[in-house]
């Protein structure tokens, strides 16, 4: 596979130590890392949708900004490392043998790859789950302060907001995959979630807008104790309002904790101890979190068919913890008392 600029890793590029014959096939999440005498560990990350080389290179720019940030978390001298990616990708889309090129800093490719993959740094450490105290959670909100510190950096704006490809104005843009060739789910959709929806999409003009990581969540940070120790995994990087990356990381604390608000709200509090929020993205946080459960519900939705007979489905587990989410934030006056589930 070539194109301007590309060169097969087997020859001289900028994934030096790396030949064509150590590039395993495609697998996805949590897989063994490959190592070789002498060589940094790695992983090979793959992603399930069609992705563009402008869209990496944003995510590879994003891990070398964070990197030379150097952040640190409750007072500890250690850093964070956050993973970092080879400007190598590789698609199946040849056939079974899986194509491996590199690109170049100055890549404007806008080709898109179907199947991709590439290669991530190894970050060690551990995830935590739904056991995650309330000390790992204060720290786990610094620590997203502290990415969308950088939201606005120069090099990641240069890149972004050339290129209208690469933002995202509005949340049913964002879920156009799910919608656009499945009209069925979103005609079962509550009206009251649309009305959720429909308020996310109007905010969009009146918040802040940068290169954030749009799935950062508890699972992309790993853990030594209490600690964190690690980001991993934001290659799905858009330019967007920084909100609709917090939606996601409330929604999966939300859904990891069976539910409970309490540690939403520390959370919260502990976020904007490290980021001030605008009025406009004070108001409407809980917006967005609620915007994201529902695009969870929504993709849940596209598998539930797959669900074992008499095993609940992941779409009726989510749109349990949804009405359960409406009445936490309701009670606490944090959405408009119309909104009802």
């Amino acid at each position: 596979m070539r194109g301007p600029n590309f060169a097969n890793i087997g020859e001289k590029s900028d994934a030096k130590c790396y030949t064509q014959e150590a590039v395993p096939t495609p697998l996805y999440d949590d897989t063994p890392e490959t190592e070789a005498a002498n060589w940094e560990r790695f992983v090979l990350k793959a992603f399930p949708d069609s992705i563009t080389f402008k869209q990496l290179r944003l995510a590879y720019e994003l891990s070398k900004v964070l990197n030379t940030a150097n952040i640190q978390i409750d007072g500890a001298e250690e850093r964070i490392a956050v993973q970092s990616y080879l400007p190598t990708i590789t698609s199946n889309r040849t056939g079974d043998q899986n194509a491996v090129v590199a690109w170049h800093e100055n890549e404007t490719e806008t080709e898109t790859v179907s199947n991709p993959a590439i290669l991530a740094r190894f970050i060690p450490g551990a995830r935590l789950g739904s056991d995650i105290s309330p000390t790992a959670t204060s720290r786990l909100a610094e620590l997203h302060a502290k990415v969308h510190g950088h939201f606005r950096d120069p090099a990641l704006l240069r890149l972004a907001e050339v290129d209208d490809s690469l933002k995202i104005m509005d949340t049913q843009g964002y879920m156009d995959r799910f919608t656009r060739q499945t009209p069925e789910i979103l005609r079962q959709m509550p009206e009251t979630w649309k009305d959720i929806l429909r308020v996310t999409d109007a905010a969009f003009q009146r918040l802040p807008q940068g290169v954030v990581p749009t799935s950062f969540w508890m699972g992309d940070v790993m853990f030594k104790g209490e600690r964190p120790s690690g980001l991993v995994d934001i290659n799905e990087t858009e330019y967007t309002s920084p909100l609709l990356c917090l939606g996601m990381s409330l929604w999966g604390l939300y859904a990891a904790k069976g539910g409970d608000i309490e540690p939403i709200m520390q959370y919260m509090a502990t976020y904007q101890q490290h980021r001030e929020l605008s009025p406009y993205e004070q108001q409407l946080w809980p917006h967005f979190m609620l915007a994201r459960a529902i695009m969870c519900w929504q993709g849940a939705k596209l598998v539930e068919p797959l669900t074992a007979p008499g095993e609940k489905s992941a779409a009726k587990g989510d749109e349990e913890r949804i009405i359960k989410l409406f009445a936490d934030l309701r009670e606490r006056r944090l959405i408009p008392l119309w909104a009802k589930p």
